[in-house]
């Protein structure tokens, strides 16, 4: 045989499997690469291959390169179906974990994940023992109804939400104090969340207000010229937990003028709602 007559045998062989269908336990592939994993569909190639056949087959269709994991016709690049009510996806990172959603992140990549929102609320809960937390800074008034005083630091309230994950949360709180002394004039105070319970810092979270990490709440607590003014400081917020670990976050109050607080007082709340 002439070396042409073989170089266009050899040509005509090779451009034949280039352009073949290939099938692994079927006589009658349905795309490029075909492989019926129970060797059950027809055995000729007029026959529709029925739902329960396909259900064991595996293919990559010809024109499009679709994958089909029990279906012949896959429609997207990837379609697996069980065909049943059974788990047909097992995806195995590490991670994985009852309730978990599988999330990706900016780029496409996916672990499983349980969304911020679907955590369960933190509240912190009166435990039976009362503490008193008392600031006394004398009154150095302006002449107007609001007395004026020189903030001297926070003291730490005891009021404490333990193990905030990851993620965003609505951090919302409400107090009440009341005068150790006879005032006539009412005074603002403020709060402010921490990450210590030895003073206000903000380690492994960010507040979302408007001020940032000095964001915080405020009220008034009124004089009415007894010893027993009263007040209600409250608030609502949002922080984001930005540690991989979970952390504590602590209530402090404002050390300005003269006040009592009681973890007792039944007004009392401090709690967080998680959100995404």
């Amino acid at each position: 045989m002439k070396k042409n007559s073989i170089f266009s045998l050899t040509f005509l062989i090779f451009s034949s499997i280039s352009y073949a269908q290939v099938g692994i336990q079927t006589a009658y592939p349905k795309g490029t690469f075909h492989v019926d994993g129970n060797k059950d569909n027809p055995k000729d190639g007029t026959t529709v291959v029925s739902p329960a056949q396909q259900a064991n087959d595996f293919i990559v269709q010809s024109t499009t390169g679709n994958v089909g994991i029990g279906t012949n016709q896959p429609q997207t690049k990837l379609v697996v179906n069980d065909g049943t009510s059974n788990q047909a996806i097992l995806i195995k990172d590490g991670n994985q974990g009852e309730g978990k959603y599988l999330m990706s992140d900016a780029n496409g990549l996916a672990t499983w994940k349980i969304p911020n929102s679907f955590k369960s609320a933190i509240a912190w809960k009166y435990d039976g023992t009362n503490i008193k937390v008392s600031n006394n800074i004398p009154l150095s008034t302006t002449g107007n109804n609001i007395g004026y005083y020189e903030p001297k630091g926070s003291s730490y309230s005891n009021l404490t939400l333990t193990g905030l994950t990851k993620g965003k949360w609505i951090v919302s709180m409400g107090i009440r104090l009341k005068t150790q002394v006879e005032l006539a004039n009412a005074f603002w105070i403020h709060a402010k969340l921490s990450s210590s319970n030895t003073g206000v810092t903000s380690n492994g979270f960010t507040n979302l207000g408007p001020a940032g990490n000095a964001t915080g709440y405020a009220g008034v607590v009124f004089g009415d010229g007894s010893v027993d003014g009263r007040g209600f400081l409250s608030g609502t917020s949002i922080i984001e937990v930005t540690s991989t670990n979970p952390i504590n976050i602590f209530l402090f109050l404002e050390n300005i003028a003269q006040w009592d607080f009681e973890t007792q007082s039944p007004e009392n709340y401090f709690y967080a709602i998680p959100i995404n």
